[in-house]
């Protein structure tokens, strides 16, 4: 499951969506949170740029944490 909030940013041009989330399946426990702005569609690159987080626990390895950015060209 996974929730998110947009609301304006850098002066009404971008969206700013946090969000986090979490998963259990099989044993294993998931935990992501991040942070994503994305310009408005009108401007003339649109290009959303994001950063995250994340965590996994299961009882049989050790924890493990990641850290990844993301962007897309549309």
């Amino acid at each position: 499951m996974e929730v998110a909030c947009g609301f304006a940013a850098v002066s009404g041009c971008c969206t700013s969506s946090p969000h986090a989330g979490a998963g259990i399946f099989e044993g294993t426990q998931d935990s992501t949170f991040g942070w994503c702005l994305t310009p408005e569609s009108g401007l003339v690159t649109d290009l959303p740029f994001g950063t995250w987080a994340a965590r996994r626990e299961s009882a049989d390895t050790a924890p493990g944490n990641i850290i990844g950015f993301e962007a897309a060209m549309r």
